[in-house]
């Protein structure tokens, strides 16, 4: 999915968890919402800086051919992406997380809980919705195995055409969901603020 949805996402998770007075280590885990995309943005970045203004291709699009042997073959960008993609990496980063956090009691072993927590939601989202190029399911111990899902949320030819709609739509409908919670958050709290100074009022004159 987009990186964007899965913040949405999260952050909708993240409200309904603080709801119900869960112990969410509230950044974190929106940070881990986007941040395992962002080694893969910054080595497009470069890719694209590099490819298109300082060193371009003579026949065609390096976005291409060339754009999907650096995905998949270069080690530097399977290992960027896959650092917070990877399940084993992810059960690593959770076990160092919950040791330190909850066996050593320091706060910021709890934060990595939460943020490894955030990642995986996004890991488990993009295995799901990737047909050929989602994350690698034992990377360090296997450099090549990903699940084929029957669903790519950009593919056509895998149902894209089906989920982009979909997807943003549902963007669409948690950001109205927000909107929605913070206006009848700030009546309530315009409705106490009013009740407040009737009473004030009322105990002045009294």
């Amino acid at each position: 999915m987009q990186t964007y949805s899965h913040f949405f996402m999260t952050a909708l998770i993240k409200a309904k968890l603080e709801k119900y007075q869960l112990p969410v280590h509230g950044k974190a885990f929106l940070f881990g919402s986007f941040m395992p995309d962002v080694p893969l943005i910054l080595c497009s970045l470069w890719f694209m800086a590099y490819y298109r203004w300082l060193n371009p291709p003579t026949d065609g699009d390096p976005f291409g051919a060339m754009y999907d042997n650096y995905y998949f073959n270069h080690p530097l960008w399977i290992t960027g992406h896959s650092l917070m993609h990877s399940p084993p990496m992810l059960a690593l980063w959770f076990s160092l997380g919950y040791y330190f956090g909850f066996r050593r009691d320091h706060v910021w072993g709890r934060s990595l809980c939460w943020f490894i927590t955030g990642c995986a939601f996004h890991a488990m989202v993009d295995i799901m919705t990737h047909f050929n190029d989602g994350p690698l399911l034992f990377y360090p111990f296997d450099w090549h195995y990903r699940f084929s899902s029957p669903i790519s949320y950009y593919d056509s030819a895998h149902y894209g055409h089906i989920f982009a709609p979909l997807e943003h739509l549902l963007d669409l409908g948690i950001i109205a969901y927000f909107i929605t919670c913070h206006q009848w958050v700030q009546r309530q709290m315009n409705r106490l603020i009013a009740m407040k100074t009737v009473n004030t009022s009322l105990e002045n004159i009294n």
